[in-house]
Order: structure tokens, then C-alpha cells, then sequence
């Protein structure tokens, strides 16, 4: 409730709580139109809504408790009203009288009327959350729909479709349309821009923040920082004058008045005005604090003044009426210009101009006769029986004497006469020729009089032009010493200039030509297209005349245009007064013509031409026969537009014939247009038939035959493909790659073919082949090994790394010894024959192509011996290897004393004696001396020594042997298990060795 009274108090207080409610609020949805609600709630009186349905039928009874405009104070101008009982139907009521106001807007009891500058949908009323709305209540009511485009815009794409300092809030959640709106701490200034508050001068503040009575926009505060602002008491005396009297001043007075330093500024601004009064009259003092006005007309003039100073502001409006003369009706005074003329033929025309008459109130009618004139002449004034302009053709020697009457709307006549003598052409002297008079409108300053048409026996030297006549009004004038006058700034009235033209011989002669500057007399011409026409075919054409259009003064201007037809007909000389029209076929069409006069006024006439049809024809299809192109071509076109039908083909067909190749994708309905499209085509033959059917269903059917051969150049053209995806090639980046390329091979020339993605892993793949200076194609595999070569020794020239170089075609040689295969699971090879294979080697480490190098045979046999030498060079190093261990091991158990008895005899107390090397013999080299004793019991024992110093024992042999061929049995093993032998009746022991 303080708020309220402190409001009350200081209105600008109001304002800057509305404010800072507005920018405050954020909607949680969008309410729908205004049409559709029903008054379930608040509503208008019903006899409010019937008082203002004439004016405003818009109007809306539903009044909107707790909404507010969807682009808050961005939705438009806000204009607080201070006049009325502070009642919202009071408040409707002045919106209504206000030709651009839309929404009423109510805080309180305080009244604003809004004007949505910025479309409807910024002033969509949304309802307020529960909770936002504090201090008071505030409603809307729908007085006027807007009708300008607003401001929407896509979320995110702020900075393309918003202003500056402007984003996007979305309408609804759902939805990512919005509206332009200021950024947060961003304010609307009275241009309607979105600035930062500290940016603003003071003046701009005080303005943004203060609200005027009638197009101040509405306050907006940015931050929490609030200036005050001190309400000046404005006040202007309305005014009222009585014409003649056109002037009066008016005088502004604010309370308090300004401190001596700091005065106030003032403002005047026009917010209305007469509708006759397309001038707004002259205003004196626009920025002070008196404003003078001259050149008022009958009408009311309503203005507004701004005053400001330093924390001040205040408005108001004054209201300046103009009532009409009281008077009587006073006769007109007609006059002609010029009173007196006299031209010499070739000129036969000349110009009368009633411009000068005049009247207390308005001349309605003017009236021109021919009083007196040469026998043979005959006066047709049709053109010019109501104008103020007489122009008088085809004159022929004598006196003429024309008369005008004007007459005034009360009925007042007043007549006059003006006299035109006619001179004979003179053979000997030159004859000037000034040019027809001139007749213009205002707004054009500028014509071109032409005395070329001046003619001499001999030959014409010398031009001169001058201004004559009565009229003291100035017009530049420019080339006076040439058979062309421009002149230029031209003003209302009559202007007379004076040609003069000398031969060789000096003799002169003079012409006149006036010039008449008219205002526009609003009057546009009559067109006329002529009659309407009806034929039937064949006849495909037809002639439009708008000869018959008339103006007061002469038309300038025609154009012919199509509205209607069942086809687009062709127009030739469209801007002529007679067009030529073909191309016609059965059907109705209306045609228009705009003409327009030497004032720019212009009309329209419409004309209609009806070709009906008797007999029908069958159409003529035509395919467009045979015709043969080569590859790459990718896309290739039948053209059957050139088929004919007396009337109009409704219906096309295209067939793939039955011996056409099955390659070749048709693009999208193309087969049923005129124009067939015909895509991947590989080579071969394709034959399509076309039929053509016209409206009453007859039909021609033709043939064309495409022959598709292969590319010339396809065994010559590489590809290279490159570490990029296609899709993210720039053109200046391909560019730049094959300059680059170019300096690989110097003296060849690489041409750019065409550019396509690679299978699986989507690279840019270009193809191009290669000329020689000669301008010759170079070999594609010499080519792509040429460039191979050469990107190893500058890998680092080009910009993207290479992945490969290779041609189209699979043409490796294989080395004589196979065939180049491409594989779409292994990729391109070489395929070799049975007895030869790759040289991997080659294929790795070397140039990288694709060969057939190694017999089978060969390598076969290399092989083997390369196993037999490895083998050979193991097992040798085996051998050495186990000899080497044994010597050790020997070595290493054998180790002699100083008395040559090893260690281990010495142990066991027996004396053995060690032996370097040993030798196996063989029983039959044995030989034993016969002893008759029998073994000793030390050789026994000695013989019978454990078997651990045994080394070497023979094997055992079998008890038979034959020896000089007869069996001998050896005894059996002993008890002790040892083998005596029997040679020659002597049993003889198993051989051992001890160590």
C-alpha cells in the first residue's frame, strides 16, 4: 500500500516498478491468441465492446488478469495515459482512438496503451507464475491485432537472425523457436536498440527511465542502481486560426523553471496532421521553447514537446486548429499562356496552357473552342476537352483565334482568347526549328529541347538558344551554342526560349519553343486492352491493341503481361502500344496492359483471348534419334522435348527397349518428364522408346539410341589417393595439391580429370593423366612409375600424404611371366603363371611393383641347396661340438702324478699305468703265447679286478664259429660270468682294458 500512494505521488516511480517487474518475470508458457479465449473470467462491458466494435472490431471483452506481453519491454512502445477515471474501459476507449495502439497494458489503476513495433508475437499475452506478481495487479486487454512481422528467431543461430546485444528466448520448451530479446543487463533505449545502461548519457537515461503521454517507449531499468528523476509540470496553449491566416506560435512553460546553468532542452515532434496537407506546413524553433508555424492548411495539427534538463522530464501535447475562410464565391479569371504566338512552318503544332487561371475556390471545368481559323483547317479537340493544356497539330498558314472558358463549383464562368499566326516557310534562309513545346509535371526539373530538326539549303553554322518571354522564374541552361538546350531546376510555370540558326551566308532565322511546368493534376489515363478475342486452331497467335487508351496530357509508357493461360505464352514488343502474342494452344488466357502518362500516372486494363480447338491432331513424338558419347561422361540426357502436338502434350513415357543394355540408373522420375536422365552408365548400347499421349489420349511413340563407347584415355589416366576424406577437401586445398604435384615432373603436365571417394575408407581419389610438351598423352603406368620415383626423393613437398599411385586399369606387365588381376577382397596383383612367382624382395623393399620375377624352378632348387648347406654347417658344428665335450670330460677325469700312476690305482694299491691312447684289435690279430701252466693266482686276480677299472671289453660272440670251414664251439660263460674263448685247444679270457 505505500507503494501504491508513493506511486500516485510520482508517476515516473510507477514506471521504474513496472520495470523492474517486467524484466524480472520470466513466463512459464505461452497463452493462446486472443480470438480464442472466451470471457470466463474479467470482461469488458458488453455495451464497451459494441461501441468500439466500428473502429476497433478486433477488440477483444476478456480481460487478462496476470499477464504480461511475451517480449516484456521489448514487445513494442508503451504510453502511460493520464486522462480519463483511471477505469480499464476508459483505458480501452483511448487506445481505440489510437490509429496504432494494439494492447492495452493496466498496473494498478495506472493506464499504459502499447503499440507492438516488433510483430505479434513479442506481444503475446503469457500468463505471470503464481508468486511473480507483488505490489499490485496488472492486466491486458486485446484492442487491435498487430500486423507487422516480428522479430523470431532459431535458438541458437543469435548471431545471423538478432541485433546486437540481442539472444533468442525460446517461446515454449518444447520448441526452439524464439524471440529477439536484450541480454541480461542490457536495456532498450527509445530507438528500440538493446545498450548497456552505463554506456547511455544522461539525457538517454533519464528518457529510458521516465515515460511520456504519448510515444516515450516504455521504462526499462537494467540493474538494481535506480535514478531519480524529478516530473516537470509541462504546459502549451492550444491554438486556433481562421484562414487565411496561416501562422501562429506556440509557447511551452515548465514548472520549475531550469537553474541558470544547466537550462532545459527542448523538442517539438508532429504526431498528427491534415490529410489534405501532404507538407505539413513550416516549422521555426523545432528545439526551443517556442515553435512557429507558417503554411497551415483546414485541419487540426496535434503536437508534442519534450522538455529535459539535469534529473528532469516532462511532456505534453498541444493541439493547433485551422478553420476555413468565410467567404464569398468570387467568379473565375481564366487566362492562356502564351496570349500571343507565332510560329513558322515546318512547325504546325503549338501549346495553349490555362495553368494561369485562377479561382477563390477550385476551376472544375475548362473549355476550349476555335473562334476563328483558316478555311481549310478542322479543329478535333477530343483529347483536350477538359484539360488545362490545348496543344493545337497539323496547323497551316494563317491566323488562328482560340477561346477558353473556365468554370468554378459554384457555377461561375469567365472566358478569354489567345491568337496563333502560322508563317509560310521561306526557301533562303535557314529555318529554325526550336522543337515542339514541352509539356512536364512536377516532380521532373529537366528537359532537352531539340533544334535539330532546323534545316538550311546549304548548311547550318551556328546555333544559338536564349531564354525570352514574361517569366522572371531562373532555369539553368546548358549547350546554348549546339542544337540542344538542356535545361534543368525548372519551376512551375511558363518558359519560353528563342532558337536562332545562321548559314554560311549569315543569313538567320528564329523559332520559340515554351516549355510549360505544370503540378501533377492527379488525374491518372484510361487504359484500354482492347476487346476480347476467340479463335481456334491451328492459329497459334494473336495481336493486343491498347491504341485506344487515352490521358490528359500523352502516354509515355505500355506494358503487356500474362495473368491467366494454360500456358506461357511468348509476348513480343511488350512495351508498345500493339504487342504480338504467340505460342498459343487450347485454352483460356487473359492478358493486361499498364500505361502510363508523362506525369507517372498510370491504370490497367485486362483483355481476354479464348483459342478453342475443332479437330485434333495425334502428337509427333520425337526421341532425339541416334547419337554416341564416350566415357567419363557419368550422366547422359534424351531429349524429346522437340515432340509436337497441335494443342499440348499431357503425357510422357519412357521404356528401356528389350536389346537395350540393362546398365544405366534412371535419376529420379525423369522417365515421365520430357528430358530423360540416364546415370552410371558403362559402355554399350541403350535404347529407350518414348511415347507421347496428348488430352484425348492419342499417342506417338519414337526410339533414340545412345552408344556409350569407353574412354580414350582410360589406359593413360592415374589415380592417386590421398590421406583425406572427400568431404573435407576444399577447393583451394586441391588447388594447391597439384601445383604441388606439378613439381614433381617438370616437363609434363598433369590434367585433373574428374575426383571421386574411395570404396571402404571414404579418401579422396583423383584422377588425371599426363601430357608431354607436345602436348601428347603420356603412358599411365610409365606415369604413375615416373611419380612413384620421384615422390621418394621429396616426400616432403605436397601438402597431404600419398597412400598410393597407380593407374585405372590394371595394366602391370608382371614381368612377361602373369597377368594383373584386381580383386575386391585382395585388392589389385599380379596373378602369375605355373612356374613363376613374385619377387616379394622387390615387392618390399624395392621400387614396390607388382611382378612375376622368380621361376618356380629355380628357386626350388636354390632352396634345397641353401637347406643342404645349412644342414651340412649344423651338423659340423654338432661334431666339433661332442669331440670337443669328450676331450673334456677325459681330460678332466685323467689327471697324471709324477710317477705316471694315476690317482685312482694308487688307491686301490695296485700299480697301473696310464695310457694316452688306446687301440681296439680284433680277435683274429690276437696272438697268445702257449703256456703249459695254467693262469697265475695274481694274473687271475689280477684278471678278475672289479669291473669298475674296465673301460673296453669285447663284446660277446656266439658259441660256433666255422674257421677254415669247419665249426668250432667256443665254451660256455664261467660261473664268475666271464666268456673264455679256445683258440687252438687254449682257452682264452675276455679281452678287457683297465685303466
Amino acid at each position: 500500500m505505500y507503494l501504491l500512494k508513493y506511486m500516485k505521488c510520482f508517476p515516473w516511480v510507477g514506471l521504474l516498478w513496472v520495470s523492474f517487474l517486467l524484466e524480472n518475470i520470466v513466463a512459464s508458457e505461452e497463452s493462446s491468441t486472443q480470438r480464442s479465449l472466451t470471457c470466463s473470467g474479467d470482461c469488458l462491458d458488453a455495451s464497451v465492446e459494441q461501441e468500439l466494435k466500428t473502429k476497433c472490431p478486433d477488440v477483444n471483452r476478456n480481460i487478462l488478469v496476470g499477464y504480461t506481453p511475451t517480449g516484456n519491454l521489448s514487445a513494442g512502445k508503451y504510453e502511460r495515459i493520464t486522462d480519463g477515471d483511471n477505469s480499464t474501459e476508459s483505458c480501452v476507449r483511448q487506445c481505440c482512438g489510437r490509429a496504432t495502439c494494439n494492447y492495452v497494458f493496466m498496473v494498478n489503476e495506472t493506464c499504459f496503451v502499447l503499440t507492438c513495433n516488433q510483430g505479434p508475437d513479442p506481444c503475446v499475452p503469457v500468463k505471470l507464475p503464481e508468486g511473480k506478481v507483488v505490489g499490485g495487479i496488472i492486466k491486458m486487454v486485446l484492442v487491435r491485432s498487430p500486423t507487422k512481422e516480428s522479430d523470431t528467431c532459431e535458438v541458437g543461430l543469435e548471431e545471423t537472425q538478432c541485433k546486437t546485444n540481442e539472444i533468442c528466448s525460446r517461446v515454449n520448451a518444447r520448441s526452439r523457436n524464439g524471440l529477439c530479446k536484450c541480454r541480461e543487463d542490457f536495456i532498450v533505449n527509445p530507438e528500440g536498440q538493446c545498450v548497456n545502461p552505463g554506456s547511455m548519457a544522461d539525457g538517454d537515461q533519464d528518457e529510458s527511465m521516465t515515460s511520456t503521454s504519448q510515444t516515450t517507449s516504455m521504462p526499462v531499468v537494467a540493474s538494481s542502481t535506480k535514478k531519480t528523476v524529478r516530473q516537470l509540470e509541462v504546459s502549451v496553449e492550444d491554438k486556433n486560426v481562421t484562414l487565411p491566416s496561416n501562422e501562429v506560435a506556440l509557447f511551452v512553460h515548465a514548472s520549475p523553471s531550469a537553474p541558470r546553468e544547466n537550462p532545459y532542452s527542448y523538442e517539438w515532434r508532429l504526431i498528427s496532421h491534415p490529410t489534405e496537407d501532404t507538407t505539413e506546413g513550416t516549422k521555426e524553433g523545432q528545439m526551443t521553447d517556442k515553435l512557429r508555424l507558417q503554411g497551415l492548411k483546414q485541419g487540426s495539427y496535434v503536437f508534442q514537446v519534450v522538455v529535459k534538463g539535469v534529473g528532469a522530464y516532462g511532456t505534453t501535447n498541444a493541439t493547433v486548429t485551422v478553420f476555413p475562410e468565410n467567404r464569398t464565391n468570387l467568379a473565375p479569371l481564366a487566362k492562356i499562356s502564351p496570349a500571343e504566338q507565332t510560329v513558322q512552318l515546318p512547325t504546325a503544332s503549338v501549346v495553349l496552357d490555362a495553368v494561369g487561371s485562377t479561382d477563390d475556390q477550385k476551376i472544375v471545368s475548362y473549355k476550349w473552342e476555335l473562334q476563328k481559323g483558316p478555311i481549310e483547317y478542322t479543329f478535333n479537340p477530343t483529347k483536350t476537352v477538359n484539360s488545362t493544356t490545348l496543344q493545337v497539330e497539323n496547323l497551316i498558314p494563317g491566323n488562328y483565334t482560340f477561346k477558353l472558358t473556365v468554370e468554378d463549383a459554384g457555377h461561375l464562368t469567365n472566358s478569354t482568347t489567345a491568337n496563333i499566326t502560322v508563317i509560310k516557310e521561306t526557301d533562303y534562309p535557314p529555318t529554325a526549328i526550336a522543337g515542339k513545346d514541352v509539356v512536364i509535371y512536377l516532380p521532373t526539373t529537366e528537359v532537352t529541347l531539340n533544334g535539330n530538326s532546323s534545316t538550311d539549303d546549304k548548311k547550318i553554322v551556328s546555333w544559338e538558344w536564349k531564354a525570352t518571354g514574361e517569366s522572371n522564374q531562373a532555369a539553368d541552361m546548358q549547350d546554348t551554342h549546339t542544337p540542344y538546350l538542356k535545361l534543368s531546376h525548372l519551376q512551375e510555370g511558363l518558359y519560353q526560349y528563342e532558337l536562332k540558326v545562321t548559314d554560311e551566308a549569315g543569313q538567320s532565322s528564329i523559332s520559340n519553343v515554351h516549355v510549360f511546368v505544370k503540378k501533377n493534376s492527379g488525374t491518372p489515363p484510361k487504359a484500354s486492352a482492347g476487346a476480347d478475342q476467340s479463335f481456334s486452331l491451328p492459329q497459334t497467335w494473336t495481336t493486343l491493341d491498347s491504341s485506344n487508351s487515352t490521358a490528359d496530357t500523352r502516354i509515355v509508357k505500355w506494358q503487356w503481361v500474362q495473368l491467366k493461360g494454360p500456358t506461357n505464352a511468348t509476348i513480343q514488343n511488350p512495351n508498345e502500344a500493339k504487342a504480338n502474342v504467340t505460342g498459343l494452344t487450347k485454352g483460356d488466357y487473359e492478358f493486361q496492359v499498364e500505361v502510363e502518362d508523362d506525369a507517372k500516372l498510370s491504370a490497367k486494363s485486362t483483355v481476354k483471348v479464348t483459342v478453342t480447338q475443332k479437330t485434333n491432331k495425334p502428337p509427333t513424338a520425337h526421341a532425339g534419334g541416334e547419337r554416341t558419347i564416350s566415357l567419363p561422361s557419368t550422366v547422359a540426357l534424351f531429349n524429346g522435348s522437340l515432340s509436337t502436338d497441335d494443342v499440348m502434350i499431357t503425357n510422357w513415357k519412357w521404356d528401356r527397349e528389350p536389346e537395350s543394355s540393362a546398365a544405366g540408373v534412371v535419376i529420379g522420375d525423369s522417365d515421365t518428364t520430357p528430358i530423360l536422365q540416364l546415370t552410371s552408365l558403362v559402355p554399350g548400347k541403350y535404347v529407350f522408346k518414348l511415347t507421347v499421349k496428348d488430352e484425348q489420349g492419342l499417342a506417338s511413340e519414337d526410339v533414340a539410341t545412345l552408344n556409350v563407347k569407353e574412354d580414350p584415355l582410360k589406359k593413360d589416366l592415374i589415380e592417386i589417393v590421398i590421406d583425406i576424406r572427400m568431404d573435407s577437401l576444399k577447393e583451394a586445398d586441391l588447388e594447391k595439391f597439384l601445383h604441388q604435384m606439378s613439381f614433381l615432373l617438370h616437363d609434363t603436365q598433369l590434367v585433373f580429370d574428374r575426383m571421386q571417394s574411395q570404396l571402404n575408407t571414404e579418401n579422396a581419389v583423383l584422377i588425371l593423366h599426363g601430357t608431354d610438351d607436345a602436348r601428347s598423352v603420356i603412358e599411365g603406368s610409365k606415369l604413375a612409375s615416373e611419380l612413384r620415383r620421384r615422390l621418394r626423393q621429396d616426400v616432403n613437398l605436397l601438402q597431404f600424404h600419398i597412400i598410393s599411385i597407380d593407374t585405372v586399369l590394371c595394366l602391370d606387365s608382371c614381368s612377361g611371366h602373369g597377368t594383373c588381376h584386381d580383386s575386391a577382397v585382395h585388392g589389385r596383383q599380379c596373378v602369375c603363371h605355373a612356374f613363376w612367382m613374385e619377387n616379394f624382395l622387390k615387392m618390399k623393399f624395392g621400387n614396390g611393383e607388382r611382378n612375376c620375377e622368380w621361376s618356380k624352378v629355380y628357386v626350388g632348387v636354390i632352396t634345397c641347396l641353401l637347406l643342404l648347406m645349412l644342414f651340412a654347417l649344423l651338423w659340423s658344428l654338432v661334431f666339433l661340438f661332442r669331440k670337443n665335450l669328450s676331450n673334456l670330460k677325459a681330460n678332466l677325469s685323467t689327471k697324471p702324478t709324477a710317477n705316471g700312476i694315476s690317482s685312482s690305482a694308487r688307491g686301490n694299491g695296485k700299480r697301473h699305468y696310464s695310457k694316452k691312447q688306446y687301440t681296439l684289435l680284433d680277435d683274429d690279430e690276437i696272438e697268445l703265447e702257449c703256456k703249459s701252466d695254467p693262469l697265475s693266482e695274481d694274473d687271475e686276480a689280477e684278471f678278475e679286478d672289479s669291473d669298475s677299472d674296465v673301460l673296453f671289453e669285447t663284446k660277446q660272440r656266439p658259441n660256433s664259429r666255422k674257421i677254415n670251414g669247419n665249426s668250432k664251439k667256443f665254451p660256455l660263460p664261467s660261473s664268475n660270468g666271464h666268456h673264455h674263448h679256445s683258440r687252438n685247444g687254449i682257452l682264452k679270457p675276455p679281452r678287457r682294458v683297465k685303466t
